[in-house]
């Protein structure tokens, strides 16, 4: 396993929002997370970015705990983070933001990488243009183009789709298999549609009040699991 989290949690403050997270991640695959609002799905991924505190548990990279680490080691061990809201720098170009990427990157290497232009095309013919004139599809194709100039291992994606119009939409989700299947990336995936997990995803994991109420394989994604704890 490339990513294991043992009973781990996550802490804004003195509040818990995690509890005893058990989660193994295979290599080169992508989990799904869902469940409903508010149960922790974004936790979840800031916690293992290092963006919340952690007080017990572990977060195993190659074997590695990182649970006690700071962002920037995780991000040098091989995690990339694209944020729900995309996170770009408006006043920034296209490239600029493309480059912020590359601070994490384990080779020192910053530089536009080589299959930006090929899964973007918008984003190669439009590199000076500020990121916050771009449409919020364009904003997150940018975001997980910066992601990919950390030449990350594993990529954590937070609800990629949402609010994007739908032409975009299926691209993102023709990305996020081109990143598996030809990147060879691991991925986490939160994602409230259904059917694109049962698509792409090998296993998920439904969370339900900072913990996991269910997961396995995806297989397992039934409409029964969706209607208990997903439905409003």
């Amino acid at each position: 396993m490339m990513l294991e989290l043992v009973n781990l949690d996550g802490y804004y403050g003195r509040s818990r929002a995690l509890e005893g997270i058990d989660l193994k991640v295979p290599r080169g695959e992508i989990t799904g997370i869902a469940g409903r609002n508010g149960t922790g799905k974004t936790t979840l991924l800031k916690t293992i970015m290092g963006l919340t505190e952690t007080k017990s548990g572990q977060l195993l990279v190659g074997g590695t705990d990182y649970a006690r680490r700071p962002t920037h080691e995780r991000a040098r061990a091989g995690i990339a983070y694209v944020p729900q809201g995309r996170g770009i720098i408006p006043e920034f170009t296209v490239r600029e933001n493309i480059l912020m990427g590359g601070f994490a990157a384990r080779s020192g290497r910053r530089a536009v990488p080589d299959i930006v232009p090929e899964l973007f095309p918008y984003l190669a013919a439009n590199m000076a243009r500020p990121g916050g004139v771009l449409s919020g599809g364009q904003q997150q194709q940018l975001a997980i183009a910066r992601a990919l100039a950390a030449e990350p291992d594993i990529v954590l994606l937070d609800e990629p789709n949402e609010g994007i119009q739908p032409s975009i939409v299926e691209e993102i989700e023709a990305v996020i298999l081109r990143m598996r299947d030809e990147l060879g990336l691991t991925v986490i995936l939160v994602e409230q549609n259904i059917g694109f997990l049962r698509r792409a995803a090998s296993q998920f994991a439904m969370l339900e009040k900072g913990r996991i109420a269910c997961g396995g394989p995806i297989a397992g994604l039934t409409d029964a699991v969706v209607e208990t704890y997903m439905t409003i």
